[in-house]
């Protein structure tokens, strides 16, 4: 990581190729597609292990009356697992990257397959389609909540993200509740309570 991230800041990210990567990093290019599918994936480093662990969690549960406090530690469990944290000079320098036009894109994927698999969490619980507006929203707001731990602050490894991924849950649960979007105004109204206990 260290290597590809040295040339990305030396000669551009666009600039950069995954054969300067290998020649830097002293490894082969059968080994660095082992590992990532492309140039920009060295930055997130190991997020799409820890996605799947997210998936394996969330879809281990058994049903809960809870789903926010089940996707909440989920969430921040793998969340603060990252390997692009386990270096907080090196995570600064991560992130300070991730906002460059040609790993943009990525990063706005990996964000979606994460909110996806919440998504898809939230629709076994409640029953309903992943399409549902219900699910898509509240995995949203929750993602937002990790999304803003781990760029927010760019030094202080995991430590730092899970202080700030809390304190931003803690405010939905105080604050918010279970998002509602289905069914009319009464409806709405009606289940309000219940989403403020699912999530205490």
């Amino acid at each position: 990581m260290r290597a590809s991230v040295e040339l990305f800041e030396d000669q551009g990210f666009e600039d950069t190729t995954v054969e300067q990567i290998v020649q830097r990093a002293n490894c082969s290019p059968r080994t660095f597609y082992r590992y990532f599918r492309a140039k920009e994936d060295v930055l997130f480093g190991d997020q799409a292990e820890r996605l799947e662990l997210l998936r394996q969690a969330l879809a281990a549960t058994e049903q809960s009356e809870k789903p926010f406090q089940v996707a909440r530690s989920a969430l921040i469990d793998q969340v603060v697992g990252f390997s692009v944290l386990e270096d907080p000079e090196l995570e600064a320098r991560c992130i300070e990257l991730w906002s460059l036009p040609g790993v943009r894109g990525r990063w706005a994927e990996i964000v979606f397959d994460w909110e996806q698999v919440v998504t898809e969490y939230l629709a076994r619980e409640w029953k309903c389609t992943p399409h549902a507006p219900d699910c898509r929203i509240n995995a949203m707001i929750w993602l937002s909540i990790i999304r803003m731990a781990l760029v927010g602050v760019q030094t202080g490894g995991r430590d730092r993200v899970r202080a700030i991924a809390e304190k931003g849950f803690n405010f939905i649960a105080e604050e918010i509740g279970l998002v509602h979007l289905s069914g009319s105004e009464v409806q709405r109204r009606a289940t309000e309570a219940h989403s403020r206990r699912a999530c205490s």
